[in-house]
C-alpha cells in the first residue's frame, strides 16, 4: 500500500471547498513579522512550481516545504502531472544551503539538527536529483533512445546507499521519462513511432504470428510460472488490446501485476500494481466522480471558471454551432464573452458592446449555482436571481453544450 491502508478511500459525495491563497506575492521572497518573530517566505520551485521555502533567521531555521523528504524525490508523479522543473528544483536546493541552517524541519519526515548534518542532506539530495537531470540531458544530446536510457542510468553508490534517496517515493526510473519527457516530449526519435498502429490493430495482426490467443495464453502461463511477471503482463496486453473482456488475459495480468507488486519495495508502484489486480479481479471499482458543488466553488474567481469552458464544450453537440454568449457580472468581476465556432471555444473579455445570442447577468454565487445544477434554468429565470435576454431556451441549450463540472 502508500502507508493510508489498503486501499485510497474516494467518496462520491462532495468535493470540499477550494481555498485559494489570501496574500500572495511577486518577488523571490517577502518578509514577515509574527508574534515577534521574522519570517522570510522564499519563491522555490521544485516538487510544485508554487512551492515556498520559509527561513526563521534569528532561530536558524530553515523549514523547506515538500523540496526535500527521507526519499528519492518524485521527480515524476504516477498521477499525472505536467512536467516538474527540475532544474529549478536543483537551484531551490541550492538557495536552502547557503542558508548554512542549524535546524530543518520538513513537511515530510523528521526534523534534522546540527549545520554539518544538514549541509550534507541536502548537498547530496540535490546531487541526487542533478545526477539523474545531467544524465538525461547528456545521453539525450548522444542520440541514446529513451528506454536505453531508463535502463543506463542509476544513481552511482555513494548515492543511492544515502539514507535519504532510497527509492520509496519517487524511482529513478520515472525521473528518467519525466525529465526526457519535460525536455524533449513524447517523439523518442524512431521515424516508426510517428504514426504507430492502435495497439488493437497491432495485436490483430501480431496475434496470427504468434500461434494465435490460446498459444500466447500458455507463453503467459509459462512466463509467471518461471518469475518472469514483467513479460507476463505485456504478453497480456497483447491478448486485451485484441479483446479487452478475455477473462482468462484479465486473470494472468492480475497475476502478474500482483507478483510484481509483491517484489516491489516503492509504495506508490506497489499500491498501483496491487489495486490494478484488484480491479482487474472485480475485486475493487473506482469510485463515483466526486460531486462538484457551488460550495466547491465558492472562492474559485469566475474567470477561471469561464475559461474552463472551451475545454468543456461537447464537439459532437457544438459541430455546427455558432453562438456568442455575454457574461456580466457587474464591476467586481467584469464581463465576458464566450464565443462557441463549430465546436471551438474562445472566451474574452468584453469590451464595449457585445451582439450576443444569449446575455446572462448575475452574481456570482448564483452563477456557481447554475453552472453546479442548484439552480436550473427554468429556475434561475422564475427567481429571478438570474437576468437573460435571449430566452429559456437558449439558456438550455447552451448549458446542454457543456460538459458539467
Amino acid at each position: 500500500t502508500s502507508g493510508i491502508g489498503r486501499w485510497l478511500r474516494l467518496d462520491p459525495g462532495p468535493v470540499p471547498r477550494l481555498l485559494y491563497p489570501t496574500h500572495t506575492f511577486k518577488d523571490e521572497s517577502v518578509e514577515l513579522t509574527i508574534g515577534g518573530t521574522k519570517f522570510v517566505l522564499v519563491h522555490a520551485p521544485g516538487e510544485t512550481r508554487d512551492q515556498i521555502f520559509v527561513w526563521l533567521p534569528e532561530l536558524e531555521t530553515l523549514l523547506p516545504g515538500d523540496n526535500i523528504y527521507q526519499a528519492f524525490p518524485n521527480l515524476y508523479a504516477l498521477r499525472g502531472v505536467p512536467p516538474r522543473p527540475v532544474a529549478q528544483w536543483i537551484d531551490s536546493l541550492d538557495k536552502m544551503r547557503a542558508l548554512a541552517p542549524e535546524y530543518l524541519v520538513p513537511s515530510h519526515t523528521r526534523p534534522l539538527t546540527g549545520r554539518d548534518n544538514i549541509l550534507d542532506v541536502l548537498t547530496t539530495y540535490r546531487d541526487a536529483i542533478a545526477y539523474v537531470h545531467d544524465a538525461v540531458i547528456r545521453l539525450s544530446n548522444q542520440g541514446v533512445p529513451l528506454e536505453e536510457m531508463v535502463q543506463r542510468i542509476k544513481l552511482p553508490p555513494r548515492l543511492a546507499g544515502h539514507p535519504y534517496l532510497a527509492e520509496m517515493y519517487g524511482k529513478v526510473s520515472w525521473s528518467v521519462r519525466g525529465i526526457y519527457m519535460g525536455y524533449l516530449g513524447w517523439f523518442d526519435g524512431n521515424a516508426t513511432r510517428m504514426e504507430p498502429l492502435a495497439p488493437s490493430e497491432r495485436a490483430k495482426r501480431l496475434l496470427p504470428m504468434l500461434g494465435g490467443r490460446d498459444k500466447v495464453l500458455g507463453a503467459i502461463k509459462d512466463a509467471l510460472a518461471s518469475g518472469d511477471a514483467q513479460w507476463a503482463a505485456e504478453l497480456s496486453d497483447v491478448l486485451l488490446a485484441s479483446d479487452p473482456n478475455d477473462a482468462d488475459a484479465k486473470a494472468r495480468k492480475a497475476d502478474a501485476l500482483e507478483a510484481l507488486g509483491r517484489a516491489e519495495v516503492n509504495p506508490n508502484a506497489r499500491g498501483y500494481y496491487l489495486t490494478s489486480a484488484q480491479e482487474l479481479r472485480g475485486q475493487w471499482d473506482a469510485p463515483g466522480r466526486p460531486e462538484i458543488d457551488s460550495a466547491t466553488l465558492g472562492d474559485v474567481p469566475v474567470e477561471v471558471l469561464i475559461k474552463s469552458f472551451p475545454a468543456r464544450l461537447k464537439p459532437e453537440k457544438t459541430g455546427d454551432v455558432n453562438k456568442t454568449y455575454l457574461f456580466d457580472f457587474g464591476e467586481d468581476s467584469g464581463r465576458w464573452v464566450f464565443e462557441i465556432r463549430r465546436g471551438v471555444g474562445e472566451v474574452r473579455p468584453a469590451d464595449g458592446d457585445v451582439e450576443a445570442d444569449l446575455t446572462f447577468q448575475a452574481t456570482e454565487d448564483d452563477f456557481r449555482d447554475f453552472l453546479t445544477g442548484v439552480l436550473s434554468p427554468a429556475a434561475a429565470l422564475a427567481g429571478g436571481k438570474v437576468k437573460v435576454k435571449g430566452g429559456l431556451g437558449e439558456l438550455i441549450a447552451f448549458k446542454s453544450y457543456l460538459i458539467q463540472p
